[in-house]
């Protein structure tokens, strides 16, 4: 299965397991942690029943354990259930790991049995074992899928997620599955009984203020407009209980809005039309006109500038200056707005 998208390939997984046909050997690998972890516990909890879970799950740690006592686990049978669930995690830190090659090869019928590997699958034994068994590839998950997944996760919910407050959500919690799924469950206990997530919720549950908040400081951005910008700036930083966390998560999202429009200039004359331009900006077609009346606001060697001002920020902040966050953001709208600087005594301190 390597070569699919990873959510598709969790999706597929998910499918044949909720449908319950289950596989001797799973080989899951990947930086994606997140998609792993729901692997194994979507295979636990619809391979055994609850009550099932004494005599028939283990869950091993490669480091803490031998082989043969693993392939012993293995090859038993299930107590008073139909299968046996053993999970081999940091199977990389298992001794003569290269044993498994021959079970993987003849497995025992009544067990499902998971290797969870940091390795992937371009050596032995972890190549063979791969070819043998159901493997799984789960890389990162690219930052344009991310609003599509939020809308999904919040369905299977049942709940709704407003098209807005999904893409305002994917850019404050990053592309992070496991934190965007902390998110999520926030918000769902946060709404409550109401079902539909609007964008005020997700300001709301990330500490944001309706006024005071990056996407608004985005817009004075986009206008040139500095004092506002750094009005907005001043509230969330005074609001914040990290600053260095709120300087980095506003340059990260900044970033990401400019990146998009630098991704215009590289299809400027093209035919493309708004659909596939979304699909090229990871966007929704709606938001289409919004970055291209800001890239005409800005034009081509604006948008550059602006990336570069933002990636010296991102260094600034990230430990190549030992000027204060308030500064160095001060300073980057600034140079994105091109306008002048008020109560710099102030900001200096």
């Amino acid at each position: 299965m390597a070569g699919a998208d990873p959510l598709g390939l969790f999706t597929r997984l998910e499918t044949s397991i909720k449908n319950g046909v289950f596989k001797p050997v799973y080989f899951l690998y990947g930086k994606e942690k997140y998609l792993i972890d729901r692997s194994q516990k979507l295979i636990i909890e619809h391979a055994l029943a609850p009550h099932e879970h004494d005599f028939n799950l283990a869950i091993i740690y490669g480091g803490d354990a031998q082989a043969q006592a693993v392939l012993g686990e293995c090859a038993s049978f299930p107590t008073m259930a139909q299968r046996r669930v053993v999970i081999v995690r940091d199977f990389d830190e298992l001794s003569e790991n290269d044993r498994f090659i021959a079970y993987a090869k003849k497995p025992n019928p009544y067990t499902v049995l998971v290797l969870v590997s940091g390795s992937g699958i371009k050596s032995n034994p972890y190549a063979a074992i791969s070819r043998a068994s159901e493997t799984f590839n789960f890389e990162n998950v690219s930052k344009k899928q991310i609003p599509g997944w939020i809308a999904r996760s919040f369905q299977n919910l049942g709940y709704r997620i407003n098209g807005e407050a999904a893409d305002m959500l994917g850019s404050m919690a990053g592309p992070d599955l496991q934190n965007l799924s902390s998110e999520i469950d926030k918000l769902v206990t946060y709404a409550g009984e109401r079902k539909s997530i609007e964008p005020g919720d997700v300001l709301e549950v990330g500490g944001h203020s309706s006024e005071f908040n990056v996407f608004e400081l985005q817009k004075r951005v986009i206008a040139r407009d500095f004092v506002g910008a750094e009005r907005i700036l001043d509230q969330m930083l005074q609001v914040s209980s990290n600053t260095a966390g709120t300087a980095i998560m506003t340059v990260t999202i900044l970033a990401s809005y400019f990146t998009k429009l630098m991704m215009l200039s590289d299809n400027k004359g093209s035919n493309l039309d708004p659909g596939q331009i979304a699909s090229k900006l990871g966007v929704k077609p709606y938001f289409v006109s919004e970055y291209q009346s800001a890239y005409r606001l800005l034009g081509p060697r604006g948008t550059e500038r602006a990336n570069q001002t933002l990636l010296g920020a991102d260094y600034e902040l990230k430990g190549g200056t030992h000027r204060k966050e308030r500064l160095i953001l001060t300073m980057m709208l600034l140079r994105l707005t091109e306008g002048k600087i008020r109560n710099i005594g102030k900001v200096a301190a």
